[in-house]
């Protein structure tokens, strides 16, 4: 078994490998986030509701149980609100901005999630999940990565949720189970059909 030295040119190209796995989910939110921020919104229909119920967190009415199914039922948390909420007040009550906040905060949450996975289990596997990332995003539908409403946050946290699960159980970190724990709960409070 030959090892690599250190500064080699393998050595160099799987770092900088890393550097990009690393900062292409982040790039590719913003270039959705510009997008979204020129885009017009009218609230009509869940999208309405959940704007107008955003308004709900932090009052005498906050919501206590999730955005209301068709099915006849609740969705079990109401992070999707207090979500919501926040970001409707970093853009200013402006619909596109939250829009765009949300999509540069999950492409921050994808890029923290594989400079951890570096940490908690090499390289090779940070790349693995580097390119499972931007897979996600595409296939969440871009401009999606940064829509509010269900399903599509609760995608990005159970993806981070099971990752972080993965890692936990297999190493010797304790990140990974704050991580798990963290996304595990805001997925299974804004959408518990995942599970």
């Amino acid at each position: 078994m030959s090892r690599v030295k250190v500064g080699s040119s393998e050595s160099i190209t799987v770092r900088l490998a890393v550097v990009v796995a690393v900062a292409a989910p982040i790039v590719t939110a913003l270039g959705i986030a510009v997008q979204l921020a020129k885009q017009p919104w009218t609230p009509v229909g869940d999208w309405a509701a959940m704007w107008a119920r955003a308004d709900d967190v932090a009052s005498m009415h906050s919501p206590l149980v999730g955005a209301y199914s068709t099915r006849g039922w609740a969705h079990p948390g109401p992070s999707i609100f207090w979500l919501t909420w926040t970001l409707k007040k970093l853009s200013f009550n402006n619909v596109p901005g939250a829009f765009a906040l949300l999509a540069i905060l999950h492409g921050i949450v994808l890029s923290t999630l594989i400079h951890n996975v570096k940490t908690w289990l090499g390289r090779r596997i940070a790349l693995v999940t580097a390119l499972i990332s931007v897979i996600l995003i595409h296939s969440v539908g871009g401009s999606l990565i940064g829509d509010f409403w269900n399903p599509y946050p609760p995608v990005v946290w159970y993806f981070v949720f099971v990752v972080s699960l993965v890692a936990a159980c297999t190493t010797e970190h304790r990140a990974p189970w704050v991580w798990a724990a963290l996304f595990g709960s805001l997925a299974a409070q804004a959408h518990l059909s995942f599970f």
